[in-house]
């Protein structure tokens, strides 16, 4: 196949998933991330606000801190301990401590 069939291809197989999450996130009524800076969406730099986060949030409501421990280290690519600080701080601000 030619560089330029198969660029093609992925193009429009890229353009039908873009569709179908549209279409998810049009059927659950929320709002995709907006993405600016850094990989994880924030600022260049500064690693997200765990409590801005509403997957984060979400997992500290229910009492699973060490769920949204692992998630805040897979977004922020921030050590146990720094993450783990983040979750704390972040329990607090939403008063779940």
């Amino acid at each position: 196949m030619s560089d330029a069939r198969e660029l093609l291809e992925i193009k429009q197989r890229l353009a039908l998933i873009e569709a179908r999450l549209q279409q998810l996130f049009e059927h659950l009524d929320v709002k995709p991330r907006e993405s600016a800076g850094g990989w994880w969406g924030g600022s260049e730099g500064e690693p997200p606000d765990p409590a801005s986060d509403p997957e984060i949030q979400d997992l500290l409501a229910k009492g699973n801190e060490l769920q949204a421990i692992k998630r805040y280290r897979e977004l922020s690519g921030l050590g146990l301990k720094e993450s783990k600080d983040a979750i704390i701080r972040a329990g607090i601000e939403l008063g779940d401590r």
